[in-house]
């Protein structure tokens, strides 16, 4: 058996029995990648694993969305799928991404005694709250334990 087509397989029938209508926008209800790019697989569980919007940009416009291209949304909804919604996004056209901060001794144990929510320090430190919240669950910044030998 030949690779299955996926524009093909991802007809409307199929996209209604996958998402929700919320306003204008079908948002997916299945996996999603990054918990934003829905996927599926197509052909069965052990078919290939596919961006749900490059596949029905592919359909709309009868062309593969080229390598350097995202596919994003104009509305805003990070688990949209509807077709008059996708828009390309040329990589390039990205802001390059924040430095990360170097972590050092000090910045761990600050981070690990700061009263500021996951929140508000991830963002004064430009990082992210899950980045901020392993962290502070990490032992690396807790003060090391001296041993003293008692009766030295």
């Amino acid at each position: 058996m030949g690779a299955v087509n996926p524009a093909a397989v991802i007809t409307d029938e199929w996209l209604r029995a996958r998402t929700k209508p919320v306003g204008d926008c079908l948002v997916w209800q299945l996996s999603a990648a990054h918990g934003t790019q829905p996927t599926t697989k197509i052909g069965g569980r052990k078919g290939p694993m596919v961006l749900v919007r490059r596949v029905l940009w592919q359909r709309k416009h009868g062309q593969s969305m080229p390598r350097h291209v995202l596919a994003g949304v104009s509305c805003g909804t990070p688990l949209c799928v509807h077709e008059d919604h996708i828009v390309a996004i040329d990589r390039k056209e990205l802001p390059d991404p924040a430095p990360e901060p170097p972590l050092n001794p000090q910045l761990l144990h600050a981070i690990g005694e700061a009263d500021e929510p996951n929140e508000v320090l991830a963002a004064r430190i430009r990082s992210t709250e899950a980045g901020v919240a392993a962290l502070r669950l990490a032992s690396a910044w807790r003060a090391p334990i001296h041993h003293h030998a008692v009766g030295a």
